[in-house]
């Protein structure tokens, strides 16, 4: 398929053009526009043929007309055309992302002592209110700090009788001031031990109810029972009856599944039009695909050693519990207000053209104008986002690679010959 030529311009013509005076040569510009290329019978200063210079300069929804050599050549370069379809769209950004628990929701559970795991009550998967119990360990530390809260509370309770003595004593002249002051201060600083013990098993992870338990059975044994601090579900487990828990290790992972985290990877050439409260939206999986939306809690203030990323974080809704820690896909990131004018077209029929993109657009069997248009979204495989073209108009949607290379040819001279 070839483009209609002008006529090649002969000897005679050439020098007189050469030859002509300045004021033929500054004809104005307003006659210019409404002449006609007799070649291609459009106006001059549309024609896109002769003056292919002239697409670089055009704007969004402005053309050049592009008359192809016949319509059989038309056809036989497999041209076809279809109307876009009407898509209320938003400029975006696509990006790499990385589903990850949301860690203010997710609790790791590790033993504050060593001791031998004697029972476990919950498995991987299973679902869990704040307070269930998880783990039983036994620890010779735990039933020493039991020991020691149970014999200081009985200290504490003979020094307050004994204060209480005093206090008769004195009030009937019998004690001395002195005995009484020696009384309280011992009262009191066996209530502080009580209270010091009391704590230390808070601190290993005992409730007031089960202290207050142990305290009335007199319970010095060396089990602890370790409790869920969250409700959900246990999504990681490393406990087996009869092996030594160590401190610090973890023993099992709970995180709601609510919500969930999303890694986005964003390149350095559009770090500038990602911020905190913006929209995501995500895909994960090409038949059926899972997706996920919500916002932009986070944007990191440095740029990735390794990946030469700016990484983002967004939090969105997992309520269906679709999403898995770990899934890998793209998620688009609204940046602006939706556009609605803008039109969807399969993503071969926009062609760059000195790294502007560029549509064909049907006016007659071998009319055709180059329009400049402007991209907003192409997150999805296939399809593309733009504006600068009406859904009541045919776009070449086959064979757009074909048409566009023939246009080229016209800027190496090839429209403004005869063959």
């Amino acid at each position: 398929m070839t483009l209609v030529g002008c006529k090649a311009l002969d000897a005679e013509t050439i020098a007189a053009a050469t030859t002509s005076d300045d004021e033929e040569q500054e004809s104005s510009e307003s006659e210019g526009e409404d002449e006609i290329c007799e070649e291609h019978q459009v106006l001059e200063n549309e024609c896109g043929i002769c003056h292919p210079q002239k697409a670089e300069a055009l704007k969004t929804g402005q053309e050049l007309k592009v008359r192809f050599e016949s319509t059989k050549a038309v056809s036989k370069a497999g041209l076809q055309t279809a109307k876009p379809r009407v898509a209320d769209t938003q400029p975006s950004v696509r990006v790499v992302s990385e589903v990850s628990y949301n860690e203010n929701k997710l609790a790791r559970i590790t033993p504050v002592v060593a001791g031998i795991v004697r029972e476990v009550y919950v498995d991987v998967g299973q679902s869990v209110e704040a307070g269930d119990a998880l783990i039983q360990i036994h620890s010779a530390e735990i039933a020493s700090a039991k020991t020691a809260l149970i014999s200081l509370d009985v200290d504490a309770a003979l020094q307050s009788q004994e204060c209480r003595r005093e206090r008769r004593l004195a009030k009937k002249k019998i004690s001395s001031t002195r005995d009484l002051q020696v009384a309280e201060a011992a009262c009191r600083t066996a209530a502080m031990a009580v209270n010091m013990a009391r704590q230390k098993l808070l601190n290993l992870g005992f409730t007031d109810a089960e202290i207050e338990k142990i305290l009335q059975q007199q319970d010095a044994s060396a089990l602890l029972t370790i409790r869920a601090p969250l409700s959900g579900t246990i999504v990681y487990r490393n406990a087996v009856v009869g092996e030594v828990a160590q401190t610090g290790e973890d023993l099992f992972k709970v995180a709601d599944l609510s919500t969930m985290w999303l890694s986005l990877s964003i390149p350095p050439d559009k770090a500038d039009q990602v911020q905190v409260g913006m929209h995501v939206i995500a895909s994960f999986g090409d038949s059926g695909p899972t997706k996920a939306s919500g916002v932009i809690t986070w944007v990191a203030t440095s740029f990735g050693e390794r990946s030469r990323m700016l990484v983002a974080r967004a939090t969105v809704d997992n309520a269906d519990r679709k999403l898995r820690a770990g899934m890998f896909g793209y998620a688009k990131i609204l940046t602006g207000p939706a556009h609605e004018s803008a039109v969807t077209l399969p993503a071969d029929a926009v062609q760059q053209f000195e790294n502007k993109p560029y549509v064909f657009v049907k006016l007659e069997e071998d009319l055709y104008s180059l329009r400049r248009v402007q991209v907003y979204d192409r997150s999805e495989k296939r399809q593309v986002s733009i504006t600068g073209v009406r859904p009541t108009e045919d776009v070449i949607v086959v064979g757009a690679f074909t048409a566009m290379s023939e246009f080229l040819k016209s800027r190496l001279g090839a429209g403004c010959v005869d063959e």
